[in-house]
């Protein structure tokens, strides 16, 4: 017995949901199929699209995470770098006693070096007069080797500065008590020699008998008569007859431009006696001329000339 059009309707009331395929077999009502469809697809786009966000939110959140786990870091850096500076702008700056005693102590220092060289090892010294020419001129400044006379022996033909064994040389004006006063500073912190000081050549040693017969005559030591290079040009090795006997612990004197040298033959009576240089008067031997520039040169003893002397008896 076929359905009537009004029971399919009663039934369709009654059931809501038909089933598939009585709407299949019908063909009356695709839409409620459809409609489920999209529906469905809905929701898997919806459930896609939630996990999207989800993805988005955790992967911002990691990044989030990972800067806020950064940001520390630099704002450590930060800080102690801010720290560092700090520290830095609190550093008191150096006192200005604290800035001067270290210059005193650098003078110091300068100074005790320059004084045990001065004092023990070398000297300079400027030439005042043209005594020794032409082996020294006026103005040179000439270096001296202090050790020489404390441990090794004076020889003959050696140049030689010494101090004033008495009233060689005119007194030292000693200026009003400004310049007097830096004069003895000078003196005592071996800035300057101390006292009068000449330069000049020995030719005779402790026991040595020295003569010269004149003009035109040459230097006799021991008997042995001397060829002195080393005179200036034209020059005589003796104006004046003479002849002494050099004492123990001395030495004579003579300039390398003898007619110009106020020399031990000047300062003498006749005897050897008073014109002789003490040896511990002996500030140094001459070493080179080192100024200016034109003259620097060296070697100016000549202990050779008095190679064939015999040792005095």
């Amino acid at each position: 017995m076929s359905d009537s059009p009004l029971s399919r309707r009663a039934r369709r009331n009654a059931d809501p949901h038909p089933a598939a395929d009585d709407a299949a077999a019908t063909g009356s009502d695709t839409t409620p199929s459809t409609s489920d469809t999209r529906g469905g697809a809905t929701s898997v786009s919806s459930r896609k699209a939630t996990s999207a966000r989800s993805s988005r939110e955790d992967a911002t959140s990691a990044v989030s995470g990972d800067a806020t786990s950064a940001r520390p870091s630099r704002d450590d850096g930060a800080t102690a770098a801010t720290a560092s500076g700090d520290d830095k702008r609190e550093r008191k700056p150096r006192s200005a006693a604290r800035t001067w005693l270290d210059r005193l102590i650098l003078v110091v220092a300068v100074w005790a070096i320059w004084a045990f060289i001065t004092t023990f090892v070398v000297q300079p010294f400027r030439i005042p007069s043209g005594s020794m020419e032409n082996t020294l001129r006026v103005g040179d400044r000439i270096v001296v080797a202090k050790w020489a006379p404390r441990f090794t022996d004076v020889k003959r033909g050696d140049v030689i500065v010494f101090k004033d064994p008495g009233d060689w040389t005119d007194p030292v004006p000693s200026g009003n008590a400004i310049t007097g006063g830096i004069r003895k500073i000078a003196e005592v912190t071996h800035l300057s020699a101390s006292g009068s000081h000449l330069v000049k050549r020995v030719v005779g040693v402790g026991g040595d008998k020295v003569s010269c017969e004149g003009p035109g005559q040459k230097l006799t030591v021991n008997g042995v008569a001397i060829t002195e290079p080393y005179l200036k040009s034209g020059v005589q090795p003796c104006q004046d007859k003479f002849s002494i006997t050099v004492p123990k612990d001395k030495v004579w004197v003579m300039g390398d431009n003898r007619s110009n040298s106020a020399d031990s033959r000047y300062h003498d009576d006749g005897t050897g006696r008073l014109g002789s240089v003490p040896v511990s008067d002996i500030t140094g031997r001459g070493l080179a001329v080192v100024w200016p520039i034109g003259n620097i040169a060296g070697g100016h003893n000549d202990e050779d000339a008095f190679s064939k002397v015999p040792a005095a008896r």
